[in-house]
């Protein structure tokens, strides 16, 4: 029998893993706190962590003279490419939700992760709330490990055109400050570099792409992100403290 696989899209690059494979360790590919995209979306476990991500978006719209307008702005930004998101992730049946929820999905996560790369890269200040996220080192933890799986991510461009959409003049480029969040973590805070070349040369499809790209760059960065990988998988203990249930 012929497989006939025209309805996957050219553009699809964020894709489920098959069960045979979770079935040897389901906890290593399923988001541990975030949700982020629409395969994990609506799962119980995952509904506490909305408020951070309402949170977050708050704090970004209100940082702007007309904080409605900004949100009408960015919900006309998403509508206007939500057609090619969800390309990246299949058809309308294999996302299951409706179209109007997942723009709701594709902005409210792709500006918490903007906002989060943000201010872990001091690009905006923090706020008295952010320490129930950033001051637990198993919440922490638990952030790395959801933002690097394959199911749960945004669209690149979706990131970038929300990030240009609500960044000043002089800000950093969104692949400078995504790899220094994550190689930052990696390397306790020491010293970093950034590849220009990346966002050159490269077309990015998301974040985990990203961190891919930056693993055969060279030995060097390639360390880093091995070690990083090697440390988003959380003990029991770190997890129990950030309040996740096992």
């Amino acid at each position: 029998m012929v497989l006939d696989d025209s309805f996957i899209s050219t553009n699809t690059c964020i894709f489920r893993v098959p069960d045979r494979i979770k079935m040897q360790n389901a906890w290593a590919y399923e988001p541990y706190v975030f949700s982020l995209g629409p395969w994990h979306f609506g799962k119980q476990h995952l509904m506490d962590a909305q408020k951070f991500k309402i949170y977050f978006f708050q704090g970004l719209v209100h940082r702007f003279p007309n904080p409605n307008s900004k949100v009408e702005e960015l919900e006309q930004v998403i509508k206007d490419v939500q057609s090619r998101a969800c390309e990246c992730y299949g058809d309308w049946a294999a996302i299951n939700v409706p179209k109007e929820e997942f723009e709701k999905i594709l902005m409210l996560d792709g500006c918490f992760i903007i906002e989060l790369l943000r201010k872990s890269a001091a690009e905006v200040p923090m706020q008295e709330g952010d320490s129930t996220l950033f001051s637990s080192n198993g919440m922490v933890t638990a952030v790395y490990h959801d933002l690097l799986l394959l199911e749960n991510q945004i669209p690149w461009f979706v990131l970038e055109l929300l990030y240009d959409r609500t960044s000043g003049n002089g800000s950093k480029p969104l692949a400078d400050i995504a790899m220094e969040f994550f190689i930052k973590f990696a390397f306790s805070h020491n010293k970093l570099q950034t590849h220009p070349e990346i966002r050159s040369s490269i077309e990015i499809k998301h974040i985990l792409d990203l961190a891919r790209h930056y693993l055969g760059l060279s030995s060097e960065v390639g360390s880093s992100v091995f070690q990083l990988y090697k440390h988003t998988i959380p003990s029991a203990t770190r997890l129990k403290e950030a309040g996740i249930p096992p």
